[in-house]
């Protein structure tokens, strides 16, 4: 059997976060800023989508 690491701590600027709701919340609001940006999307044409 193996042993998993965890996550016991994140260090954002001058704040640490240890409790796993701390580290929850972080972890979420940092997920939202990537996933949920709009940025510039490329649409592929349609003949190469269908090859």
């Amino acid at each position: 059997m193996t042993s998993r690491e965890i996550i016991t701590k994140l260090i954002q600027g001058n704040r640490t976060y240890e409790t796993l709701e701390e580290i929850s919340e972080l972890m979420n609001e940092s997920f939202k800023s990537v996933f949920n940006e709009e940025g510039e999307f490329i649409k592929p044409n349609s003949q190469a989508t269908q090859e």
